[in-house]
């Protein structure tokens, strides 16, 4: 079975995701995306708070670099591998599976709890992924060390082992598209909801007919009159509406993009389309794809064969 289909389109998986993810809080935006190795640096704000307890470090974090390896920054829509700390402990990814551990940040180190391993799911990571994310999850068992590198960069070290973690909404800025990278035509891959509460629930769109077009500082999609719009494209890689269609108040009627859930726990594929009307953020996803997100919902979006784009 496919990472996809593991990752998030059935009830059963998505109630365990969302289990393993409400250790953490999701104040936090979700842009999830990969890219290249250069880091965006972040400037230190000296004098650094040392770090006391849990609540000095609450929230997402996203994996910079582990044992010197530098993941990606997303897989599809979400990220790719992670470490959120909560009140009750830390939920992590590293690529492949979701898990989590217990335990809580006293006076400079994470203290792991003693046999408060978190449920994992059981997916085929490969010789090379599997035995990093053994080590990775085994990491926060060893009660690593934890600074602050900046106010939006941590260090965690256990014996000669290191972890950098960076805020995702800094990390995602080392991964915008320039202006001209938005140009052309593209299909919608996939779209994703993050409920308040932690977790993912998305949906494919292989059905759908039709195509994001943008030209200029217009954004429309073939055969769907409710997206014929035009945008201002922010230095922090936002899609700001400044004009065009409005987004119609009843049922939306493009080809395709359903406006009915197949159940309540997962997004409707006409989401896609109210979310290009919603200012969402943009960033290079890895393989010849952009995310489109706003906190609330992700659409993944991929270039026709016929663009030159290069992400």
């Amino acid at each position: 079975m496919s990472e996809r289909a593991q990752r998030g389109f059935g009830p059963t998986l998505l109630a365990m995701v969302l289990a393993l993810a409400a250790c953490a809080p999701t104040s936090e935006s979700v842009s999830e995306a990969a890219g290249p190795l250069d880091d965006a640096p972040t400037d230190p704000a000296p004098p650094l708070t040392p770090i006391s307890t849990t609540a000095d470090v609450a929230g997402q974090w996203d994996v910079v670099s582990f044992e010197g390896h530098r993941p990606r920054r997303l897989s599809g829509t979400v990220r790719a591998a992670y470490a959120d700390f909560g009140t009750n402990g830390v939920g992590l990814r590293m690529e492949c599976n979701y898990t989590g551990r217990s335990g809580r940040v006293i006076d400079g180190r994470f203290v792991a709890e003693l046999g408060g391993d978190g449920v994992q799911t059981q997916i085929g990571c490969g010789p090379e992924r599997g035995p990093r994310e053994v080590r990775y999850f085994g990491f926060f068992e060893r009660n690593p060390s934890i600074e602050f590198i900046s106010v939006d960069r941590l260090r965690l070290r256990a014996g000669q082992d290191e972890l950098i973690l960076e805020r995702p909404s800094v990390r995602r800025l080392s991964y915008l598209a320039s202006s001209t990278e938005l140009q052309g035509e593209w299909e919608m891959l996939e779209v994703s909801w993050f409920p308040p509460d932690g977790g993912v629930a998305g949906i494919g769109l292989s059905e759908a007919s039709s195509r994001i077009v943008i030209e200029g500082d217009r954004l429309r999609v073939r055969g769907c009159p409710e997206v014929d719009l035009t945008f201002r494209y922010t230095g922090q890689g936002q899609l700001r509406k400044s004009g065009g269609a409005m987004l119609p108040a009843g049922p939306l009627a493009c080809p395709g993009l359903s406006d009915t859930a197949d159940g309540s726990a997962l997004p409707k594929a006409s989401d896609a389309i109210r979310l290009l009307h919603a200012d969402p953020l943009v960033e290079k996803a890895g393989d010849g794809t952009l995310l489109l997100s706003n906190g609330e919902y992700g659409l993944l979006i991929s270039r026709l064969p016929d663009g030159s784009l290069v992400l």
